[in-house]
């Protein structure tokens, strides 16, 4: 079938064709296939809406409704169809007027010949005839009705004329001779044009050459009967042929609107009234769009009964889909109460989803997803917006929380991998004679082991245990001072606490532990000086006693202070 576009092309066409009654017949046909066409652009949105609403839910595809969207070609047809009806019109009446000029002109002409028949001049009575004869041919074609009556009048003045004539004979005889190759002619055409396979082409071609055929002047009575016997069994083979094809349409057409018939009483029967339930609406809602596609597949029925049976079919459906309407309408009660409680779970959604608590926090949006659940739809306009920005908080907690773990999980074990590699490493490692060199090794081991991330928590102190003795146990076997070994062993330490999932927290827990044990010390130290005060000078043993461990105590103090100075400096630098 045409496009849209291609019927206004054809439509803005039709001025320029001569025949404007031919021209009228085509403007309606066109009509009537834009109709088709702007229903079939309806029938095709309805069936876009429906496959898009397939797979929701039942409460979602209750707040979904089919609008129709505005074609532009529509309005342009339209328009350039009322002003070429308008022009076809004025052209029609032009052409009435026309042809009842020309049949003036000739009923004028005949009256001419007749009178001419009773001139006495023959030599000025043929010259006037012929005169009035290619008079007669340049005039043209009055309509089909008024052409049959003036082609026999005029027939039968120039036969009078002729008859009237003492030269009718010889005249008479080389007209015949000439009109009979003209209808032998015709006839031959004929014949061809009924190989034709197309009907409407044979029915179009046939009509032009049965004008022809009544404009060809007379023939001899000789001659007459066995021309006109053949060609009246081609007209009858025609007409037999045209009549078997729109017999047959009309059956069709006839089968086509019973099967309409049906489906209007089908749709007919369905009580609205009925129809209580969300569910028992989709059912015939899907039953209705059902009949619209069987519709579709039915070809037309003959023009006037079609259009008839097409509207009242439009009309039941539209008052189905009206019901359907208002039965929506009615649950729209309470809707905004029931949008203004989902924003509210919203705005709660909004302020939990960047939480790392991740148990409570869970629990918070079950319940906030149950308490959703409870509360019934929004209007549909908000329903949609509604539920993807609540949906759209819930996954963003949900799939962070997924992430955290599932990168616990993989990473953590692959960390308990690589650290218990690094241990058999260290274990199967053999000091050498350079102590300086055999402290880079055991520098660089400690390196490889604080950038390995967490592992399991349940793994962690024995892990760092095995690790650390391990690692103790060689520093001890290499020559060392002790102050040199422990600031070894601190600053490895404190690699490890900057590797920590929260490194400041870490150093900051370090630094009050040395914290408070310096602290302790300064107490034991005051405790030792009183001590000595009350010792008698004589007693030198007990005095060295207490004097080493005043010192000793001293030498930690430092160390812890040492130690608190690298802790302030890596905070500091992390907390830049």
């Amino acid at each position: 079938m045409d496009t849209k576009v291609e019927l206004i092309t054809h439509l803005k066409e039709l001025p320029d064709n001569n025949d404007v009654f031919q021209a009228k017949r085509e403007l309606k046909h066109i009509f009537e296939l834009f109709e088709k066409a702007k229903k079939e652009d309806v029938d095709e949105q309805h069936e876009i809406f429906n496959k898009s609403i397939a797979s929701l839910s039942d409460e979602e595809k209750a707040n979904k409704h089919f609008a129709e969207k505005p074609d532009p070609l529509d309005e342009d047809f339209l328009k350039a169809y009322r002003e070429i009806r308008f022009v076809l019109k004025e052209k029609e009446e032009e052409k009435r007027n026309h042809l009842k000029q020309i049949y003036i002109a000739k009923l004028a002409i005949i009256d001419k010949i007749t009178e001419l028949a009773h001139e006495e001049n023959i030599a000025k009575a043929f010259k006037t005839f012929n005169e009035l004869k290619d008079e007669w041919k340049a005039v043209g074609l009055s309509s089909r009705n008024h052409e049959k009556e003036l082609h026999d009048k005029h027939n039968a003045v120039v036969k009078e004329f002729y008859y009237n004539m003492n030269i009718y004979k010889e005249l008479k005889a080389y007209d015949f001779d000439k009109n009979l190759d003209a209808r032998k002619k015709i006839i031959e055409k004929c014949k061809e044009v009924m190989e034709i396979e197309s009907i409407q082409q044979k029915r179009d071609k046939f009509y032009k050459l049965q004008q022809k055929w009544y404009d060809a002047g007379p023939v001899s009575r000789d001659d007459y009967e066995a021309l006109h016997d053949e060609w009246k069994e081609i007209n009858e083979h025609f007409h037999e042929q045209l009549g078997e094809y729109y017999d047959k349409l009309h059956t069709e057409q006839d089968d086509n609107l019973v099967k309409k018939q049906n489906l209007v009483k089908e749709v007919k029967e369905i009580d609205t009234d009925e129809m209580k339930t969300h569910s028992a609406w989709q059912k015939k809602t899907k039953y209705i769009i059902g009949i619209q596609a069987k519709w579709k597949k039915i070809g037309f029925a003959r023009r006037k009964e079609n259009e008839i049976i097409w509207k009242e079919f439009r009309a039941i459906c539209d008052q189905f889909f009206s019901a359907k309407q208002a039965f929506y309408d009615h649950l729209k009660v309470g809707q905004e109460e029931n949008k203004e409680a989902k924003q509210k779970l919203i705005e709660k959604a909004i302020e939990l989803k960047d939480s790392n608590d991740w148990k409570n926090t869970t629990q918070a949006f079950i319940k906030l997803q149950r308490d959703w659940k409870n509360i019934a739809p929004a209007h549909h306009r908000d329903e949609k917006k509604l539920w993807l920005n609540f949906r759209g908080n819930c996954n963003y907690f949900f799939d962070k929380k997924k992430a955290h773990f599932a990168e616990m999980d993989a990473s953590s074990q692959e960390n308990l991998k690589l650290k218990n590699q690094i241990i058999e490493e260290l274990t199967a490692f053999k000091p050498g004679d350079d102590k300086k060199e055999t402290i880079e090794d055991l520098k660089a081991f400690s390196e490889r082991w604080n950038q390995v991330g967490h592992v399991p928590y349940n793994d962690k102190n024995a892990i760092i245990k095995k690790y650390q003795d391990q690692l103790n146990k060689l520093y001890s076997s290499i020559k060392l001072d002790e102050a040199e070994k422990i600031n070894i062993l601190f600053q490895n330490k404190l690699d490890q606490l900057k590797g920590a999932s929260d490194p400041v927290d870490a150093l900051y827990n370090e630094k009050a532990f040395l914290k408070e044990k310096a602290d302790r010390l300064h107490t034991e130290l005051i405790q030792f000086e009183n001590n000595m005060g009350f010792i008698n000078s004589k007693d030198t043993k007990l005095i060295n006693r207490l004097q080493k461990s005043v010192d000793k105590t001293h030498h930690e103090i430092e160390q812890l202070e040492t130690k608190i100075k690298l802790l302030n400096i890596a905070i500091h630098k992390l907390e830049k």
